[in-house]
């Protein structure tokens, strides 16, 4: 972060309160972990800043500002009235990684936080970053899907949604379809999603409205005023619109609300349903000293608060299984209510158009994405966005995105036309599904602006294994090495490590690990396993967690001097497996059910090609010693 005179967190975003945040010395390790532990009542805010005036010694510079604040917008305290702020966290003795993990730890049992039960995949149209919106659009892509192996048929936490986003209505805030793009209505284009054997998600903004949409023209009394009596106006960038604003605390406009919700899931038949949220943060939240709520005793946070729960509880309780997720909610006072949300690394105009160093490039948003890591399955299940994988990216930066993607554990879906992808990089995206749903941790992260070492823990009931990512960011050939103590693995055993992407046996480690020669923009994914002195499966190219999904069971029979092995491809597509051999073994024979097969043996490497199929393969191969 540079220091400069005037610097000031609370400039840094016009339209959001800083809840937290923290100081690191990345030389003594030292830091300073603190924020709101709860956001229910007030808008928060935290400043830090550094001021020349205020700094005693004038040869040194640094943070001298710090501050923790309510805004108590137009709250007035009576005579003997109390009023409580919401309680602050600090933390200035653990280390830093145990330090925020215990503050997102508070933050969740003092918000009840939640989050969704499994994470899911699918197609997503995100507004008209690379093709129309419309419902020629949706079909298409779906039946794209339906034709191929690797995506279909469909299994949790797969391909399973089509999704649109906004763009589909006539007017916002009404759910009028428009009659150029989809001519037969949104209850008939779920009809059409779930006839291919998919289900459908819809995008809305529950609390905005154009200034000429009939809603707004027949009730303007539901719309947020100003204390002059003029309607809230808020100009989004992002959809290129003008709104007008809800008041989530007016009974009637609660209802309409709620009954937008209704029609969706119960008369459409919608699966899932995504709010953008952007809007509401720019308007009421991000200038509130001048916005009169129907209900004057709550406070913006309150009303923020009621609009989402209005739509939770449509949600819970209808009689059929419905997702509510969100975007670009303000995320501390989302907690608690929502089950997930979407940040900004997904945009895909921004990672459809911009080039790798950009402002608003891939390698900054995934920084930026990258810390808030440590809030998914904690307060609430992140969605890593759609992700474009095209010719607007090197096949490299592709593989990059894709490896990050998977790594986030969080909810993951693709952005590009399907029918003009090539199928080498759609065979590549099919890698990572089903979603894994577990995140990795970053290697010195607040040592690191771009932290190259990813670590994933894998268990089985069979065995437990790391898969690392390892990216070079930069546009240079890089060694980069880290210690096998720093991924909780010991520095006395010897260790075993495969590149997935190349299907490459690189060696056998103990203590450190050095990859040598890592093309610029470009990621190795490690597969490390314990070296035993007994052949062991040390990898896959079926899916990236190298066994966590694909291996129902695996292990070494002593007695038969036998490789057994229970295996399931959950996409049906050819595969391969791979099992490292000791110096004073061999491969004999092998036995193979359920698929045909072909092998490879190249010293240490014995190499199981199976060919395509769903069905469950049961694999034997017994090896002879050749000493002892």
């Amino acid at each position: 972060m540079d220091i400069y005179d005037g610097f000031s967190t609370e400039s840094l975003t016009a339209d959001e309160s800083q809840y937290d945040g923290l100081l690191y010395d990345t030389e003594s390790k030292r830091s300073l972990i603190f924020g709101f532990l709860t956001f229910k009542k007030w808008w928060s805010a935290v400043n830090i800043g550094y001021s020349t005036s205020l700094q005693v010694d004038k040869d040194s510079r640094g943070i001298n500002h710090w501050s923790l604040y309510h805004k108590c917008e137009n709250k007035v305290c009576k005579v003997g009235e109390e009023l409580f702020s919401e309680p602050v966290y600090l933390n200035f003795s653990s280390p830093i990684e145990e330090g925020q993990k215990l503050y997102t730890q508070l933050v969740a049992k003092l918000m009840d936080a939640i989050s969704l039960d499994a994470v899911y995949s699918g197609w997503l149209h995100w507004r008209n970053a690379l093709q129309e919106l419309k419902a020629d659009t949706v079909i298409r892509n779906a039946d794209w899907i339906t034709r191929h192996p690797e995506f279909y048929p469909i299994m949790p936490k797969g391909m399973e949604y089509i999704q649109l986003d906004l763009g589909w209505q006539k007017w916002y805030g009404c759910n009028e379809a428009d009659p150029e793009r989809f001519p037969n209505g949104m209850k008939w284009m779920a009809e059409q999603i779930h006839a291919r054997g998919l289900k459908a998600g819809i995008c809305i903004v529950p609390f905005c409205a154009t200034p000429d949409a009939p809603i707004t023209q027949s009730h303007p009394e539901y719309m947020l005023h100003d204390s002059e009596g003029e309607m809230v106006h808020v100009f989004d960038q992002e959809v290129d619109a003008e709104f007008v604003l809800l008041d989530s605390s007016h009974p009637e406009a609660q209802e309409y609300i709620q009954s937008r919700i209704r029609q969706i899931i119960d008369d459409w038949g919608y699966d899932l349903i995504k709010v953008d949220l952007l809007s509401y943060a720019r308007g009421p939240d991000a200038d509130i000293a001048d916005v009169v709520y129907y209900d004057n005793s709550l406070t913006s946070i309150e009303v923020y608060r009621l609009g989402i729960n209005l739509l939770k509880e449509v949600i819970e309780s209808s009689p059929r299984e419905v997702i509510l997720t969100s975007c670009c909610a303000c995320n501390s006072p989302g907690i608690g209510i929502l089950r997930s949300n979407y940040s900004s690394v997904g945009h895909l105009r921004r990672l459809a158009n911009q080039f790798w160093e950009d402002k608003i490039g891939f390698k900054r948003l995934i920084r930026a994405w990258a810390s808030r890591f440590h809030l998914n399955n904690t307060v609430w299940t992140n969605d890593f966005g759609a992700i474009i994988l095209g010719n607007s990216h090197p096949l490299n930066e592709a593989l990059v995105i894709i490896t990050a993607s998977a790594l986030s554990g969080g909810i993951v879906s693709i952005g590009d036309d399907l029918t003009k992808l090539e199928s080498e990089r759609a065979a590549l995206f099919s890698k990572i599904l089903p979603l894994y749903g577990e995140t990795a941790e970053l290697i010195e992260f607040y040592n690191d602006d771009y932290p190259q070492i990813w670590n994933l823990k894998v268990n089985t009931s069979f065995d437990n294994w790391n898969v690392v990512g390892i990216f070079n960011w930069s546009d240079e050939l890089q060694d980069i090495s880290f210690e096998l103590e720093r991924i909780g693995l010991s520095s006395s055993k010897s260790f075993l490590i495969h590149e997935f992407w190349s299907k490459e046996y690189i060696g056998e480690f103990q203590q450190n690990v050095t990859i040598f020669d890592i093309p610029p923009r470009s990621v190795k994914l490690l597969c490390i396993r314990e070296m035993g002195d007994v052949p062991k499966l040390l990898s896959t190219d079926t899916h990236f967690t190298q066994g966590g999904i694909e291996i129902l069971s695996e292990g070494w029979d002593a007695s038969s001097q036998t490789f057994l092995a229970v295996y399931r491809n959950p996409r049906g597509s050819g595969s391969s497996l791979f099992i490292y051999v000791p110096d004073d073994y061999v491969p004999a024979s092998m036995a193979c059910f359920g698929t045909e097969y072909s092998f490879q043996w190249n010293q240490p490497i014995h190499r199981i090609n199976l060919a395509p199929t769903t069905n469950l393969v049961n694999l034997s191969v017994h090896f002879g010693k050749t000493s002892g």
